[in-house]
């Protein structure tokens, strides 16, 4: 009598822990999306702000500097996710997991600063032998010559703050997700504000695409010193000999996430990019109202899926499948509630929006907006399962896919663009991802079958 009620003790206790785990991610979750909300308010403000204090091109360039310079974030993304999920592993495997995570964070910052600093200053001096005029579809000479210049720096600041930007990633491996959201909610208002100033003074484009790269760095900066400071951290003392044996093992399981994001960047980041090939930069800038609507969308849903990341690499290394497969169950019904409620409002009140957002008449047809609205769709459908494919480090179909993807995006959008004009582009957004979102449930769902029989 004794034993059983030992174990229904036990059975209770293992219940209430699940549902506390349960609760703490739901509200991680939440709080995230809460303070990404008010981050992305914050941030409309600031592109209406320079939407009023800039002529159509000029903001057409404002904003595509801001779509180039993702580049830079492919090595943020490489060593970063592999970084995430090699911490929480540490964490069970290791005697001394604190000082060991903190030596190969290290290790991985202290070979993304080298590696970034080569980089970035080749392909800042590389972009100014380049002319811009080869993607910036524009008669303004002056606008030419002003953008070689800012392009050149937007590659070099992007780059240099790289190695800062893993910060975020441990920030997500120790559980600080409400810490990392608050303090890049607190540096949003910063920069809006000063973005504020900087149209009341009535500043131009270089002014205020300088004001953007400050904001860049120290976004990135600052969650480091929080890291650091949250984990009674300083920069250790590392030999060339110890990195390269700490990095090595992380460099090469980075490969393929650095392939998967150089593939998804490009695709998913470079819409403005080709409307400004195809059509006109003054274009790029009206579609980018639009685009970036339904960016936010999908951002928001991804913010609120990034929790999840670590959780599914810690319920991993439990073997919790069955669980796992709950949560997915439940991940997609709310997904299809959200993006079913949200692309209603923004197809029955989003011109209305855009038009007040942007202080002007930003024209585009309904065809446009709903090619954008499937795109969103189907780019969040695809997120659920490659967060948690990206938890488990299964990212090789991923980055085959993505691979395929990006070779057909290119050609696709170009044509399309010329042919259809900004709707070219989205359209060709929405064809590239139809193998995913039909390949990735079906890897997932093969794998948590096989996990749960055996």
């Amino acid at each position: 009598m004794k034993n059983e009620i030992d174990r229904i003790k036990d059975l209770f206790s293992l219940n209430i822990r699940q549902i506390n785990q349960s609760k703490s991610v739901l509200n991680q979750s939440a709080i995230v999306v809460f303070t990404r909300i008010i981050s992305i308010l914050l941030n409309i403000v600031g592109i209406g702000l320079v939407s009023r204090s800039l002529n159509r091109e000029y903001f057409g360039m404002y904003v595509f500097l801001n779509s180039f310079a993702f580049i830079a974030s492919i090595f943020n993304f490489g060593f970063g996710s592999e970084l995430q999920n090699r911490l929480i592993t540490i964490q069970y495997s290791s005697e001394q997991p604190d000082k060991d995570q903190q030596n190969i964070f290290f290790a991985a910052f202290y070979s993304m600063c080298s590696i970034c600093l080569i980089v970035g200053l080749f392909l800042a001096v590389f972009s100014l032998f380049i002319n811009p005029i080869h993607f910036i579809n524009t008669n303004n000479a002056e606008l030419i010559h002003i953008a070689k210049w800012l392009i050149a720096l937007f590659v070099f600041i992007q780059f240099i703050s790289q190695p800062f930007g893993i910060a975020s990633n441990a920030m997500y491996s120790f559980g600080y997700v409400n810490q990392n959201s608050f303090v890049l909610l607190i540096l949003s208002a910063l920069f809006v504000g000063s973005l504020g100033v900087a149209t009341y003074l009535k500043s131009g484009l270089i002014i205020l695409s300088l004001l953007n790269a400050i904001y860049l760095i120290a976004n990135t900066v600052l969650v480091l010193v929080v890291l650091m400071k949250m984990k009674g951290w300083s920069f250790p003392s590392l030999n060339l000999i110890k990195i390269k044996t700490l990095v090595s093992n992380l460099f090469n399981k980075s490969l393929l996430f650095w392939v998967l994001s150089i593939c998804a960047l490009l695709q998913t980041q470079s819409s403005v990019l080709m409307v400004s090939i195809s059509s006109n930069v003054g274009v790029a800038g009206d579609f980018s109202f639009f685009q970036k609507i339904f960016s936010v969308l999908a951002l928001l849903h991804l913010s609120a899926l990034m929790p999840l990341w670590p959780k599914f690499c810690d319920m991993k290394e439990r073997r919790e499948f069955k669980k796992i497969k709950n949560y997915l169950n439940k991940i997609v019904f709310l997904s299809f509630i959200y993006y079913g409620g949200a692309i209603f409002v923004i197809l029955a009140k989003g011109s209305f929006f855009v038009n007040a957002w942007s202080g002007r008449n930003v024209a585009f047809d309904r065809l446009t907006i709903i090619t954008l609205s499937l795109w969103a769709i189907f780019y969040g459908w695809g997120n659920i399962f490659s967060i948690f494919l990206n938890g488990i480090g299964h990212v090789r179909i991923q980055a085959i896919l993505a691979i395929l993807g990006t070779f057909v995006y290119f050609p696709v959008s170009y044509y399309l663009g010329k042919r259809f004009g900004s709707l070219g582009i989205p359209l060709a957004g929405v064809i590239v991802m139809i193998p995913g979102i039909i390949i990735l449930p079906l890897n997932v769902r093969s794998f948590l079958k096989k996990q749960i029989i055996t």
